[in-house]
């Protein structure tokens, strides 16, 4: 039988008091399933830098966990409802998990977001962000480091609804705001955390 995700109300109203027996198996598996707190994460292996992340072009995305194209190759850390896609993007998956998950359709969780990349400055001005599905989501965080030297490390955070069902890459990502020079990195690292909604948006 399929254990169906649930927004949190829905959850709960399978566990209403047991005066009658009525709780079935099926209906723990599915609280459970609902209410775990899901996470995910990638990070560069440091043995394998430093990287360095083409930028195309002045003020153009680009993600930051990509195998291909001169970036690192991003290993999936302990996770759980979530995977590495072959470009090192994260997203939801399940059934990887538990087999014999429903997922309905437009089912969304709220995720918590956290990156940390320590790169060269370059003197560049840096603008760091997360994409859901290759769609830029606010707030964004800039660097400036012109003047600057020595090694430089950004912190990221973001929360964002996902929709579960959809399950869309969700990377961090990096513009140059002032040059098409390439970001030198030493070290990069992604983390996801996703809990249920309160009711169905």
């Amino acid at each position: 039988m399929a254990d169906t995700l649930a927004y949190l109300q829905e959850a709960l109203g399978l566990l209403p008091d047991n005066t009658t027996r009525l709780i079935s198996p099926d209906d723990v598996r599915r609280v459970h399933l609902s209410l775990v707190g899901d996470r995910g994460g990638v990070f560069a292996d440091p043995a394998q830098g430093p990287w360095t992340v083409p930028i195309p072009a002045i003020d153009t995305w680009v993600d930051i966990p990509i195998a291909i194209g001169g970036g690192p190759a991003m290993v999936l850390g302990e996770s759980l409802f979530w995977r590495k896609d072959s470009n090192g993007h994260l997203f939801y998956n399940y059934a990887a998990d538990w087999p014999t998950v429903a997922v309905p359709a437009g089912y969304t969780r709220q995720v918590t977001l956290l990156g940390v990349v320590e790169f060269d400055p370059n003197g560049d001005t840096w603008e760091f962000g997360f994409t859901i599905g290759g769609v830029i989501q606010l707030p964004t965080f800039t660097i400036e480091t012109a003047g600057q030297t020595d090694s430089t490390s950004a912190t990221i955070i973001s929360g964002d609804p996902v929709d579960v069902s959809a399950a869309p890459a969700v990377s961090l990502s990096v513009r140059n705001l002032s040059s098409d020079a390439d970001l030198a990195m030493t070290l990069a690292s992604f983390r996801t955390q996703g809990s249920v909604l309160a009711v169905a948006p």
